[in-house]
């Protein structure tokens, strides 16, 4: 870690942040999409 690690840090936060948001609204998204897509894919 340099002298800069506070603006390494507080990027890494935010990137974690939006990750875990993207990972949760996606998990949703899938949960609802996949019975769908799955008669898709079978047909």
């Amino acid at each position: 870690m340099s002298f800069s690690g506070d603006k390494i840090n507080c990027a890494d936060a935010v990137r974690t942040f939006w990750l875990l948001m993207f990972w949760e609204a996606g998990g949703r998204f899938v949960r609802v999409l996949s019975p769908e897509l799955l008669l898709n894919i079978i047909e």
